[in-house]
């Protein structure tokens, strides 16, 4: 019998939007803008209805454990939801975490067609209107555990994902800003 000993890697991310330095899109189109503005990451979806996706580049290891928080706040008080994308090839194939000021959806994206996962009802008082909002996932082997401002909102067994992208995604009318997004990874060699 041969002992196996596996060593821990553990890969630390942080994102403060201080400048572009790890290449977010910025643009300014009829449908949707983003920008890097006070160090914040602004995106607006200009359209009535629908999503907009902003992924970046960044290849994020899914298959391994990891922590992810994000400092996310809807700069408007309409209805409209916002969230971050994980797990995605792009705008068609992804899973979304999708806020609004009452409910938290977890959503698939395959070839275009959303399958609703999950949808929890949250209290008001847990989404902060008017300050940046933490939003935490943690992957433990296939189980994601979801987390807003310190409360456990759901945990999804058995998950997979399609892609190797992060990114944010905006509602129809809605503009969020991005203060910093922090991640940890561990992968066993």
């Amino acid at each position: 019998e041969e002992n196996v000993v596996k060593v821990e890697k553990v890969v630390e991310y942080e994102e403060t939007f201080d400048d572009n330095a790890n290449q977010w899109d910025v643009f300014n189109t009829m449908v949707a803008s983003a920008e890097i503005k006070d160090g914040k990451y602004q995106i607006e979806n200009k359209r009535r209805r629908g999503l907009h996706f902003v992924f970046n580049e960044y290849e994020f290891l899914h298959d391994s454990d990891f922590t992810i928080e994000v400092y996310i706040r809807n700069e408007r008080k309409s209805k409209g939801a916002y969230g971050f994308a994980l797990g995605a090839n792009d705008a068609l194939n992804n899973h979304v975490i999708l806020i609004d000021n009452k409910k938290f959806d977890l959503i698939r994206n395959r070839n275009g067609v959303p399958k609703k996962l999950t949808s929890v009802e949250i209290g008001r008082d847990i989404i902060k209107t008017r300050s940046f909002n933490r939003l935490k996932i943690e992957k433990n082997d296939s189980n994601l555990r979801l987390y807003i401002n310190d409360f456990f909102i759901l945990e999804i067994l058995n998950i997979s994902f399609d892609g190797d992208k992060i990114g944010f995604v905006v509602g129809g009318r809605s503009k969020i800003s991005v203060e910093k997004m922090r991640s940890q990874t561990k992968s066993y060699q």
